[in-house]
């Protein structure tokens, strides 16, 4: 850039500054200039001004684009005064400049060195490629002819001025997470370090791939034991690890080791060289786990930044002591006073204890540990006397402590290292006060239901449908279902309904439960019927079992059950069900029945030694009571409905 003028003054000795934007010019020459001194007068003519112009040639490349001032000052050489200054404004344009990226874009595979090439051009000699990934620079960026660039690109300068367009650089991507980064690409002044130009692009790195096999452990692993956990892992990136974790706890001290077998079997995850020691092992104190369930979780994990590739899970029991428990009691189901719980237990570990629960909680009554020489004698492989002085245990449960209804009894024995090993479960029913019922149908005659009650009936569960055991199975109504409904509800009992069934499958059974229910809503819905509708399932009565629903399967029949007491159910009612405990227990698969309610039939005994939980107990046929004419069935009720 040539700055250049003139300057005229009535001394001899002077001289010229020159300034831009405060930086004093070097080698600024004085020059003649005949126009000047034809043109200027009253400034001391030729003699006092012999060369009055002044010239200096700047190399503007290292000015910034943009404004710029430049200052010319005339001073006094003897005394440096300034006798004169001038300003003048200049504007310095951007070098025109351009910048492809040629690559890479898109998706890229992490685990290889990623080419980062491209060309910029540029009106400017001095210039120099600057190359980031996520603002953090790339080193060792190189430049390149390019031919076709040079050939296709024209305005910013040409071969001249762009001898080499072309940059590349190769860049370890495993480095770099997974997910999208950012490119840029910055064109600068090589003198002024000005940003001529900058270009983005995004790529995104592909999450590298990974498989895990979980050879061992598996099942269940017995006691005092070295574990041995072993496996592989493949994966497309080289620098990786393995971290092996037991119930979220990180196991120290993996070793890895060669697997010829896993590479020659496992392609699309790397080779060889990305996995030289696929395998992983350690083996593991178990001793330090709990009787139980766990699970062993494999991660594998970038080196560089730490990131989970990819998790595998595997659960294993451990079983490091054994245990045996019994119990004795109670006997029977349901209970309407304070009960005792008894058994025994064995360990093969001394000082082992007993906890009972209902409902889940501990229950708050000591639990008595009692010498049981019987048990001694007859249970082996458990441990002998010096580690079972007391195998013997009791408590007593009082139910004022509990709520009417079905509960969960559960005993659990535990080592001293409060590892349960042995747990027994049972359900059973809780009454505190006990009621009397009937069951009826159009076979008896009640000529007065005010006796009923005033004889000490509470409940009347009263047949509504039943079908013919015949091939038809005509599904019909009970001809007195309503006149009982109206006499027993006047007389303030409370009511029930059963239907008994000769269903064949699951149809038949929700059309006799929808009959019922209809009948029930007719007679006045749950204002008057407040205890159960009950399937009845008995066999017929006719010789060798001719009923044509007789000869049904267990799990046809209770799968007959089934549909019956939900349809029961879904419309608003509660179910139940009917039988004796030989039908219960052989011809029911009562574990799919048991959230319905049980009526259990058995008669002239003691007790109805069902095992199972129940609420109404049909204890005899032949029962006689006031205001009913001839026999009649005869129920205990334990819950309050």
């Amino acid at each position: 850039m040539l700055i250049r003028g003139w300057s005229m003054s009535n001394i001899t000795d002077k001289k010229i500054e020159i300034y831009i934007d405060d930086q004093r010019v070097e080698n600024v020459d004085t020059e003649e200039r005949e126009d000047v001194l034809q043109a200027i007068k009253g400034y001391g003519g030729r003699e006092l001004n012999p060369t009055p112009g002044f010239k200096a040639v700047v190399d503007n490349t290292k000015l910034t684009s943009g404004k710029h001032k430049i200052t010319v000052k005339l001073l006094d050489s003897n005394s440096n005064e300034v006798l004169n200054e001038r300003d003048q404004y200049i504007n310095i344009g951007k070098p025109v400049s351009f910048i492809q990226i040629d690559g890479p874009s898109g998706e890229v595979t992490r685990n290889k060195k990623m080419l980062i090439r491209g060309w910029s051009m540029s009106n400017i000699t001095d210039k120099k490629i600057e190359i980031y990934i996520d603002d953090q620079r790339v080193e060792n960026v190189d430049t390149e002819e390019r031919e076709d660039v040079l050939q296709a690109i024209k305005g910013y300068g040409g071969r001249e001025l762009n001898p080499t367009p072309g940059f590349k650089a190769v860049v370890d991507n495993t480095k770099l997470t997974s997910g999208k980064h950012k490119i840029t690409v910055k064109l600068l002044d090589s003198n002024s370090n000005e940003v001529l130009n900058e270009r983005d692009q995004y790529i995104n790195i592909g999450k590298p791939v990974s498989f895990i096999q979980i050879d061992g452990p598996s099942g269940e692993v017995t006691r005092n034991k070295k574990m041995l956990i072993r496996g592989w892992s493949m994966s497309n990136i080289t620098d990786k690890k393995i971290e092996i974790y037991i119930d979220d706890q990180r196991v120290e001290n993996v070793d890895t080791e060669e697997r010829e077998d896993v590479l020659q079997a496992i392609k699309n995850y790397g080779s060889k060289e990305e996995n030289p020691i696929p395998g992983f092992k350690v083996n593991y104190n178990c001793l330090s786990l709990k009787d139980g369930q766990h699970t062993i979780t494999i991660k594998v994990v970038d080196s560089f930044n730490n990131e989970i590739i990819s998790t595998s899970s595997k659960t294993f029991k451990i079983k490091k002591y054994n245990g045996l428990l019994n119990m004795d009691g109670p006997t029977g189901s349901n209970f309407s006073s304070n009960f005792d719980i008894s058994g025994w237990e064995m360990s093969e570990l001394d000082n082992s204890y007993i906890k009972i629960y209902m409902d889940g909680w501990q229950i708050s009554s000591p639990i008595l540990r009692v010498e049981r020489q019987d048990v001694l004698d007859a249970i082996k492989d458990y441990g002998d006397a010096s580690v079972n002085e007391t195998p013997g245990f009791k408590t007593t449960v009082s139910i004022d402590e509990y709520n009417e209804g079905l509960h969960t009894l559960t005993v659990k024995l535990f080592t001293k290292l409060d590892d349960e090993i042995y747990t027994i479960n049972r359900n059973i029913f809780i009454s505190k006060s006990l009621s009397y019922g009937i069951d009826i149908s159009e076979y008896q005659t009640v000529y007065n239901w005010g006796f009923v009650k005033s004889y000490g009936i509470d409940y009347a569960i009263i047949r509504s449908v039943y079908r013919g055991y015949g091939s038809a199975g005509r599904l019909v109504q009970d001809s007195k279902f309503y006149d009982h409904v109206r006499g027993a509800s006047a007389a303030g009992l409370k009511l029930g309904t059963y239907v008994f069934s000769q269903a064949v499958n699951t149809q038949e059974a929700i059309e006799e439960a929808n009959l019922s229910i209809q009948m029930v809503n007719m007679a006045g819905g749950k204002n008057v019927f407040q205890m159960p509708i009950i399937f009845d399932a008995e066999f017929s009565s006719c010789a060798g079992h001719c009923g044509r629903a007789d000869h049904l399967s267990k799990q046809q029949r209770t799968d007959i059950v089934k549909a019956f007491c939900e349809t029961v159910k879904n419309a608003g009612y509660t179910p139940m069900i009917y039988a004796s405990p030989s039908f219960f227990n052989n011809q029911l698969d009562m574990g799919q029945l048991s959230s319905y309610q049980v009526w259990v039939a058995n008669y002239e005994v003691s007790s109805p030694y069902y095992s199972g939980p129940y609420q109404i107990w049909q204890y005899t046929s032949s029962g006689s009571v006031t205001g009913i004419n001839g026999r009649v069935d005869m129920d205990y009720i334990y819950l309050k409905y």
